[in-house]
């Protein structure tokens, strides 16, 4: 991204289908890390239900950097990976700016997909992380899938995850990992 500002969608985003697909926002963070904002604010106000913000359908892809939010009809999720065996996804980071916020959506984040990392993002909360700003559902979701890693061992890894009207994470599946985040 050269830009800086909001990006109110009339339609729908296309499907992210082809791997190693990288949308890094991270360069257009505003204010000095941790507590500035993302500088690139995708929002959905305008999108007809049942759309997603964000999804991918192919593996070794990453998200990092954006705020998404408003995606608040019913069924509509900021971030919705679906893939096959091994997709390898993340989203967030643990770099200055790479730090996701994804709120005021029906969903934050849900993964079907295998091996997918979430790490360093600020979930139902607003963008300094101090104040609610929540997924009216739930903020994490895997569905169905295993071996999803949410946070890490390092300050810089941990989600804030917090807010959310109905979990903060929700997990439907065998051998994910959750550790160091605030929920």
């Amino acid at each position: 991204f050269d830009v800086t500002g909001t990006i109110t969608l009339a339609t729908a985003l296309p499907e992210i289908t082809r791997s190693y697909t990288i949308i890094d926002a991270s360069s257009q963070w505003q204010g000095a890390w941790p507590d500035g904002s993302p500088g690139i604010i995708i929002d959905g106000t305008d999108i007809p239900s049942t759309y997603n913000g964000i999804y991918i359908s192919a593996s070794h892809c990453q998200v990092k950097g954006l705020q998404i939010t408003n995606f608040s009809e019913d069924y509509c999720t900021a971030i919705f990976l679906f893939g096959s065996t091994n997709s390898y996804n993340t989203i967030g980071g643990t770099a200055p700016g790479e730090r996701n916020v994804i709120n005021n959506n029906y969903s934050g984040i849900e993964t079907r997909s295998p091996q997918t990392t979430i790490i360093g993002n600020y979930i139902g909360v607003t963008p300094d992380g101090l104040a609610a700003a929540p997924n009216n559902q739930r903020g994490v979701y895997v569905n169905q899938t295993s071996n999803t890693t949410i946070g890490g061992t390092t300050a810089a890894a941990r989600n804030i995850i917090s807010g959310n009207t109905n979990s903060g994470i929700l997990i439907d599946g065998d051998e994910n990992n959750i550790m160091g985040n605030y929920i």
